[in-house]
């Protein structure tokens, strides 16, 4: 089974994306969530997810951020980025 870590600012967002999947049914347990980008960093040094699902605005450290910060310290990890922002530059 791989591993999961949910980073996004938005606490209802975070419970419900949570909710909402059949994490084990497609091979994935969540192992933690964060409401920003130096929490999550702390518990990907901490739990080494195979995976982290992140929102790209948040406060203290965002995605982008957060991404550049695990690949210098070479954390051994995927990301996926999300965002609800319609601003077409955030996709780029």
């Amino acid at each position: 089974m791989h591993s999961v870590i949910i980073v996004d600012d938005e606490l209802f967002f975070r419970k419900d994306f949570i909710g909402k999947i059949d994490w084990e049914g497609n091979g994935y347990q969540v192992i933690g969530e964060a409401a920003n980008g130096k929490d999550a960093l702390a518990m990907i040094r901490d739990k080494k997810p195979d995976l982290v699902i992140t929102d790209i605005r948040m406060p203290v450290l965002d995605g982008l951020a957060l991404i550049q910060a695990a690949e210098g310290e070479k954390l051994d990890t995927e990301f996926v980025i999300i965002s609800w922002h319609t601003d077409f530059c955030y996709a780029q």
